[in-house]
Parts: structure tokens; C-alpha cells; sequence
């Protein structure tokens, strides 16, 4: 459809099916540029996708929490953005003797994470180096292999570390091992024996059970033996499966021996094992065990925390430590320089010495089927620090362990529960929480003695809520309800979602004397403290705002020492403290845009907006009419929203990654206050174009520029008035107060001359009357000569130009006689006397109504102008006999020339029939009275 066709169409009388062409013409062209973009600018053809190869046992629990952990961080990879732009993909291959050469001849696969089986992963190492494949494993690393990045912990030295804490922590003097046969495991036991003969204290048996047919056989053997046992402690090295077996066949003894494991007894496969064996006694066999682990989930950060809860939802089970180490192998492949920079892991700092990771081992303790932290942790020294190690050694404050000298630190295991949250401010970013915090611990020092980093005023702990004390461990808890701030955590949050919370450390002591862990025995964590949070609503229905997500984490953070002796010296750096934070995610419970909207889409959305405005403005050049001018303006009210929400949106998202949060802030400040704006802009020309133009074309005269400027500043002030209100949450008292006696001065000035305006427009819309009506305004009568928008001047009868104020008119009580849609009546009256007869009169009365021309409605039914006798009244002392004519005449001025030629004729009909009008008296002529 040409131009020309579409122009002759809007001037037809089908004008909307104009406007319906438009809007179909905006659709297509939308849709068809929309598909260019995401052809040429956001392609992510699935065909061409890159992968991400995950190689793990099939169906095996170990397996599965590999494919999961990396499944979890290619979900987050994708949510960003994408690995270099692109969707990538999760490509699961079976851990076969030829699983590499699958993934190599793959082409699209960028990245290798897996392999639980050493010799396949040495087999398979060099394949992906060939292919130059980023290749990262959870294995531990004998050797450096070229190509190859290990997280695992290396055997020999967790076999240390156990050795030193069982000795030396936990006093088992007493050692039995209980091993499987086969050379990687070698590097498991031969490590801790040498540790417990170097003290003196040889381990005292070993037992070796094969995974082949005699195990069953071998493992009654070592039962008996055990049997015979009554004090001391076992350390079980085998595989997940052969160690739950072990471990349910000691527990089967009823003795009390401690379980010591290496980090395999920290697994979840190790936990499937005991369950299928042991059944409902499961937790009750796992209770006590002792292993080494790289993860604790209450030890974790904030970064983990929230992989914890992810994964529970996900996949309906907790994470173990290889999930953890999947999800960190997969940064690590996919990064820039993978075994070369540090990265930050859910696993902690990931530094790399020839491609392995220099991780710390923590000891965890099985409370039933949970795994938390031990009391006392080991905490490496750094390196060069320059104290007394020997009379430290002596006062039993370190221990050497794995060629380094650590600390022993007391554990203190800290829950907080949220009673409420309250006063959010969003401006102010701050809230009010109602929080019980409770500390269990052992030892003489105050726990609580904490610095509260968010809080709006110092924290001050008074007496506690709850006191329990045993000869293990002591118990407090308090109760604290004032202001926090809002955002504490640097962590990237969606738009207009904010963190509630807190987040506190020591005052006084630090990693080296004190850590922080949460009792996850006391309170929920993970999934579960999202549920309890929700399901308690500690967020009040109507603040307007829910819990989205929820997490408390452990972490270490480095401050200043500030000269303080303690550290001055000691360490050989600042000193590290432990920190908990509690995060509680709040959303408001409206839906936004993007709550529906993938963040793709809001650029289509942006095509269509802009494609609009531009269709707008073409119909406003072309200026077809004053229909054309509802159009552009319906396309605007349609088209601008969708620009307004696309591009405030993709920004808000930009800013969100790359901005410091004070200028996101801002940012969605100036996009809340742009919705305000753009109403107030669209009302201004509905105005201008709805109202100024039709009142001007019917008064024919332009409307004062004053007055538009007045109506337009009082839609952009009350838009004002809503973005300080609404947007910067700010009080408009003062604002009102201040413009209140502004504008009462200002009106004080001009108020009859705004009042006159006002008065025009309404005589313009009203349209009571016209140049050229007779009216009567008051006592004036004349005929209106011109209107403004302040006065109405009218031509009087008598002859001068009357001009009254526009104000006065319109309270005025006004009668129009150019607008008589049945005529203007009359009535003229004749005297005659008495004694006349009213037949003689009458026919004469009739007559003159027939002849005159000036007289309307001869044959009408309702109007019909008539003779009438009124009978014998006093005039003057005089009695008279009342004739009267009535009538309608189209005009004012007409009643003259109808009472004209009634008169003549009247008067000549009575001369000649002899007819005396009746004088008032001796000098006066008849009279004659007219209405």
C-alpha cells in the first residue's frame, strides 16, 4: 500500500481502519527486524553451541554429584551471559576406556571436567592435551601431569593431618587401621603410621581387606579381632562402598572406639553406602565418625552457602564436598588461564602450584547424618612469621603438621534466627531486625564480644535470654531488635531486590584463637532456611515485601591490625577474622516486568517502542487532519511505555554488572522518575491537542500562551510531586507548604485576570452564545459584537458598546434570544370600553394576527398564535374592556414589527366599524400594552 492510498484512507470516513493499517504495518516490520537481530546480533544457533564435557561413572552416586556440581555452575555461566557470548552446553559422557576419544571428536566441546578413575585419567590426560582441551579433575595429582588441573587433596597429606589431629587433639593414643588393599591406598595409611611411630605411639594393627571375592571373609576376621578391643580408635581407608561395610561392622561390635577416615568418609557416596547397608541405623552408625574434608558447609562463604541451597532445590538432596569441587572445576577449565590465575572458588582461593590447588584441610565430625565442623580446627601459620614456634609447641597453642606449623583454634558454632523484619527503607537502605543469636562453645572468653559491621548504632549485647552450661559446653543466647543496613554483602542482586541481614566478627580475637561456624545442628540452613523464614513470615504481609532468598555462611576477612600487640609480629600479616553472615533476599511482592520478561526480549520490546515513536512522528510532519493527531498520539501512549520499559531495563541490567551500586541507584532512581515524566508529557499534549486546538478552532482566536504554560507547569509540577513522593520517598510537607504560599501570592496578583481566562475557556466550551446573538446579560440588552478570553463586549440597544468581564458573564443570569428554537413569544394588548361587544373585537384581532407577516407558527397546533378577551378591569379609575393578541416571532427585533402591524391593522378596523379605543383619560389616546 502506497503513501498516497493511506493519506486518501485517512480522510475517509473509516479513519480506525487507518489506524488498525498502522498498528498491523508496525507488528510486521517489528517482527521481521526482531528476527534480523536475533539472526545477526543474538544468534546462539543450538547447533553450534559450545559444550562443556562432564566425565563421571553413569549411575553412580559419586558420578552424579560430579554431573550436578558442574550442572549448577554451567546454569549460573549461562545466566550471565554465557561462556564468550554463547549458551553453553552440558555434555555427560560415561567415564568408559574411551571417553576421551568421544569428547575429542566433538568439536564443539571447550572444556573438560571429571574422571574419578585415576589410571583412565592418565590414560585420557594426554588425548584432551593433544587437542588442547582446558582439562580440570577432582582427582588428586601424585605427579603433575601436563594438561591437567587437579582440586583433589593430595592422600598423603590428609593421612597427616588426621594422624596429627587424632594424636594430638582428640589424645588417641591407641590406633588401629582397617585398610583396603591395592597401591592408592598405600598413600592413605603409610603417611599416618609414620606420623603415630615419630610420637611414639606406633599404630598398633593393621588390617587389610581385599574388593575382590574373600572380602567378606576377611571382614569377619577383623571383627573378631575388634571384638577384643575395647579402647582406642580405628582409621578406615577404602572406597566409599568398602568403607561404609567397615564402618557398620565396627558399630556392629558395640564398642566404643573412635572413626577416623580421609575425606572419602566426608562424601555423599559415602553416606548412600551406609544407608543401603545399615538402613534406618545409618545416622546412628555415622555419628561420631571424624574425617577430613576440603568443604564444610558450615564453615562455607556466602558463595557456597547459596550453591547449597540451589542444589537442594535442584536436585531434592544436600551437596558433598565433590559437588563443590565440580562446580570449581568447571571455572577453573573455563578460564582464561586455567591452573594459572587465582580463582575464587566455592572451595575458597584457588591457587595453583604445577596445576594442582593448594587447598586446607578441615576436620569434620558426623553429628548423626550431618557433617559439621569439629570443635578445634587447625589453621595453617603463614609462612615467615617470626614468633616463639617452640614455647608455642610447649603451650600446646600449635602443632606441626604436614612440614607447617597451625594453630589450634576454638570452634564456636553461632546460630541466629530471624524473628522479624520490619521498617524497610529503601531510600536509606536500612531495616529493622528482630534477631536471637545464640553461641555454643567451649573454653573462658565472651564470644559475643562482636562488631556488628552493618549496624546502624553500636550493638550491645545485655543479659542473656538462655544460660546452659555442662563440662563439655557452654550455651547463650540473646535477643537483639534495632536498625541494620541494607546491602551489606558485595554480591550482585537483581533490580530492586535488597539484602537484610547481618554480618559480624570478634572484636578482639582472631582466626588464629577463635572460629566462627554455624550450628547447623541448631537451626535450618540452606533450602530449609529459605522454608522456615517463609513459612514463618518474619516479613509482615503488608510492608510490601517477601523473602526470596535466604543463606548464613562463615567466611575470613583480613583487617588492620592497627599496632595492636597481639598481632604485631606474630603472623607476618594482617590479621584474619572469622565472620558470619546471615543474608535474608527481599523482593517486593508486586511483579515487575522482569519477573515475566527474559532479558533478551526487552530488546524485540525496544524495536517495536522505537518503530512507533517513529510512525508517530511521520503522522504529526504530515499533519492529516485533526483525527491524525488521536493517532500518533494513541501510538505514543502505546509505544512509548514499551521504549520506556525496554531500554530502562537493559540499562538497569548493564548497570547491575558493571556499575558500584550508588550509581545503580541512581540509574533506577532516573528510570522510576522517567514513568512519572512520560505521563505527565503525554497529558500535556493530550491537553494541547484535545483541548487548546478544538477550543481554539471554535473561538476562532488563539488560547493566551499564559494560559497553556500555567496548565502545562501544573501537570509537570504534580509529576514532580510524585517522583519526590514515590521514587526519592521523600515527605512533601514543606515542598506543599512552600509552593502553597507561592501560589497563593502569585494568584493574589492575577487572580481576577486568571479568573477571566478560566471564564473564556468555559464561555468557549459551553457556548452559551455567539458573535451576533441578541442576549441579555442582567439589564443589558444588545447584541454581542466579540468575546476574548476576558471580556464579552455587546452592542446595546441604546447604542454603546457595552464590555463586561468574562467572570461577571458567566455568574450572570443571561437570556439568548438568537437561540429560540420555537420563536421568541409576545403579547399586545387593546382597551376599549365596557359596553363593547367581544364579538365585534375579536374577528378584528383574528384578522390582523392572519395578515401579519412577522407573526410564526399560524397553523401550528402547540404555538398557534390566538385572540383573547380578559374581561372588564380598572385602568387609572377607569373601567376598560382587556383584548390581547399573543404570538411567537422568530427574533427579538421582530416583536416590534409585529406589534406594528397588529396595531395598524386593529386601529383601522376600529375606525371604520366605529370602535372606540378607550382613552386612559381626557388627554391621553388609547392605550395599548405589549409584552
Amino acid at each position: 500500500m502506497d503513501m498516497s492510498k493511506l493519506v486518501k484512507l485517512s480522510h475517509s470516513t473509516q479513519k480506525w481502519k487507518f489506524f488498525s493499517v498502522i498498528l498491523v504495518l508496525i507488528v510486521i516490520a517489528g517482527t521481521i527486524l526482531s528476527l534480523l537481530t536475533r539472526v545477526t546480533f543474538l544468534r546462539d544457533d543450538t547447533e553450534t553451541r559450545p559444550r562443556l564435557a562432564v566425565v563421571a561413572p553413569a549411575k553412580t552416586t559419586a558420578g552424579e554429584a560430579l554431573l550436578h556440581g558442574a550442572a549448577l555452575y554451567v546454569e549460573h555461566i549461562n545466566s550471565l551471559g554465557g561462556y564468550k557470548g554463547r549458551q553453553l552446553e552440558l555434555l555427560s559422557v560415561d567415564e568408559t576406556d574411551d571417553a576421551a576419544a568421544k569428547i575429542v571428536a566433538d568439536k564443539r566441546v571447550v572444556g573438560v571436567v571429571g574422571h574419578l578413575d585415576t589410571a583412565r585419567l592418565n590414560a585420557a590426560a594426554p588425548v584432551y592435551a593433544g587437542a588442547k582441551l582446558a582439562f580440570a579433575t577432582t582427582l588428586p595429582l601424585a605427579l603433575p601431569v601436563p594438561g591437567v588441573n587437579s582440586l583433589g587433596l593430595d592422600p598423603a597429606e590428609e593421612a597427616r593431618f588426621v594422624a596429627n589431629y587424632a594424636r594430638n587433639i582428640q589424645q588417641q593414643r591407641l590406633m588401629y587401621v582397617v585398610r583396603e588393599s591395592g597401591a592408592r591406598f598405600d598413600a592413605m595409611v603409610d603417611p599416618l603410621v609414620e606420623v603415630y611411630k615419630r610420637f611414639d605411639t606406633p599404630v598398633q594393627k593393621i588390617w587389610t581387606v581385599s574388593s575382590g571375592p574373600g572380602r567378606d571373609a576377611e571382614l569377619k576376621a577383623f571383627i573378631d579381632e575388634l571384638r577384643k578391643i575395647d579402647v582406642g580408635a580405628v582409621y578406615v581407608a577404602a572406597s566409599p562402598e568398602l568403607s561404609a561395610r567397615i564402618v557398620q561392622s565396627i558399630r556392629s561390635t558395640g564398642n566404643l572406639l573412635e572413626v577416623f577416615g580421609p575425606s572419602q568418609l566426608a562424601t555423599g557416596a559415602f553416606n548412600e553406602e551406609l544407608k543401603k547397608v545399615s538402613g534406618t541405623d545409618a545416622s546412628t552408625q555415622s555419628h561420631g565418625i571424624i574425617a577430613a574434608t576440603p568443604v564444610l558447609f558450615d564453615t562455607a562463604n556466602d558463595d557456597a552457602q547459596r550453591f547449597q541451597t540451589r542444589y537442594q532445590q535442584k536436585f531434592g538432596m544436600s551437596p558433598d564436598w565433590l559437588s563443590v569441587f565440580a562446580y570449581d572445576a568447571v571455572q577453573i577449565a573455563l578460564s582464561s588461564k586455567p591452573g594459572i590465575d587465582e580463582l575464587k572458588g566455592l572451595s575458597g582461593h584457588l591457587n595453583f602450584i604445577d596445576g594442582r590447588a593448594q587447598l586446607p584441610i578441615q576436620m569434620g565430625a558426623y553429628n548423626g547424618k550431618n557433617l559439621i565442623s569439629a570443635p578445634i580446627q587447625l589453621a595453617p601459620i603463614a609462612k615467615g612469621a617470626s614468633f616463639n614456634y617452640i614455647d608455642a609447641l610447649r603451650q600446646g597453642r600449635v602443632l606441626y603438621v604436614n612440614d607447617r606449623f597451625m594453630f589450634k583454634t576454638n570452634v564456636v558454632y553461632v546460630g541466629v534466627t530471624v524473628n522479624e523484619v520490619s521498617n524497610v527503607d529503601r531510600q536509606k537502605e536500612t531495616a529493622t531486625l528482630d534477631l536471637s543469636v545464640w553461641f555454643r562453645y567451649r573454653g573462658k572468653f565472651d564470644p559475643q564480644d562482636m562488631q556488628i559491621v552493618n549496624a546502624v548504632e553500636p550493638v550491645k549485647f545485655g543479659e542473656p535470654e538462655e544460660i546452659k552450661d555442662s563440662e563439655d559446653v557452654q550455651y547463650r543466647r540473646y535477643r537483639i531488635k534495632q536498625s541494620f543496613q541494607l546491602n551489606f554483602t558485595h554480591d550482585k542482586r537483581a533490580y530492586n531486590q535488597h539484602v537484610a541481614g547481618i554480618t559480624f566478627r570478634h572484636r578482639q580475637l582472631n582466626r588464629n584463637n577463635l572460629m566462627y561456624v554455624v550450628d547447623v545442628l541448631g537451626m535450618p540452613t540452606g533450602n530449609a532456611l529459605l522454608d522456615d523464614l517463609q513459612q514463618r513470615r518474619v516479613i509482615k504481609a503488608d510492608t510490601g515485601w517477601m523473602v526470596d532468598n535466604a543463606w548464613i555462611s562463615q567466611d575470613l576477612v583480613r583487617e588492620r591490625g592497627d599496632g595492636a600487640p597481639q598481632y604485631v609480629g606474630m603472623t607476618g600479616e594482617q590479621p584474619m577474622f572469622s565472620t558470619i553472615s546471615l543474608g535474608v533476599l527481599l523482593k517486593q511482592e508486586t511483579v515487575a516486568a522482569r519477573d515475566v520478561i527474559a532479558s533478551e526480549y526487552f530488546i524485540y520490546i525496544a524495536i517495536f517502542g522505537l518503530l512507533g515513536t517513529l510512525a508517530a512522528i511521520m503522522l504529526d510532519k504530515r499533519k492529516i487532519g485533526r483525527f491524525s493527531a488521536l493517532q500518533s498520539w494513541l501510538l505514543r501512549l502505546i509505544f512509548w511505555p514499551l521504549l520506556v520499559l525496554s531500554i530502562g531495563n537493559l540499562a538497569i541490567d548493564w548497570a547491575f554488572m558493571n556499575w558500584a551500586p550508588v550509581n545503580t541507584r541512581t540509574l533506577v532512581s532516573i528510570y522510576e522518575s522517567m514513568w512519572w515524566l512520560l505521563g505527565a508529557r503525554l497529558t500535556d499534549m493530550a491537553v494541547r491537542r484535545f483541548i487548546w486546538t478544538p477550543l481554539e478552532e471554535r473561538a476562532e482566536r488563539k488560547v493566551p500562551n499564559v494560559m497553556k504554560v500555567i496548565v502545562s507547569i501544573l501537570i509537570f509540577a504534580l509529576a514532580f510531586a510524585g517522583i519526590m513522593a514515590v521514587v526519592l520517598n521523600q515527605t512533601l510537607t514543606s515542598l506543599l507548604a512552600t509552593s502553597g504560599v507561592l501560589a497563593m501570592i502569585v494568584g493574589l496578583a492575577v487572580q481576577s485576570n486568571i479568573s477571566n481566562v478560566f471564564s473564556g475557556i468555559i464561555l468557549n466550551i459551553e457556548r452559551p452564545f455567539r458573535v451576533g446573538d441578541y442576549i441579555k446579560l442582567n439589564n443589558v440588552v444588545g447584541q454581542v459584537k466579540d468575546i476574548t478570553w476576558r471580556t464579552v463586549r455587546l452592542e446595546s440597544g441604546d447604542g454603546p458598546m457595552v464590555s463586561l468581564a468574562n467572570s461577571k458573564v458567566s455568574e450572570a443570569m443571561m437570556e439568548n434570544f438568537s437561540l429560540v428554537p420555537n420563536g421568541v413569544s409576545g403579547e399586545t394588548v387593546f382597551y376599549t370600553p365596557p359596553d363593547v361587544a367581544p364579538e365585534r373585537v375579536m374577528p378584528i384581532i383574528d384578522a390582523a394576527i392572519a395578515q401579519a407577516s412577522s407573526i410564526l407558527y399560524k397553523e401550528g397546533p402547540m404555538y398557534a398564535p390566538k385572540a383573547r378577551f380578559n374581561g372588564v378591569i380598572n385602568i387609572n379609575g377607569q373601567w376598560v374592556a382587556s383584548f390581547s393578541a399573543g404570538y411567537r416571532v422568530s427574533m427579538m427585533p421582530k416583536k416590534a414589527a409585529a406589534r406594528e402591524e397588529l396595531w395598524g391593522y386593529v386601529r383601522q378596523q376600529f375606525v371604520e366599524q366605529g370602535i372606540p379605543l378607550m382613552p386612559a383619560n381626557n388627554t391621553q389616546v388609547s392605550v395599548i400594552k405589549d409584552k
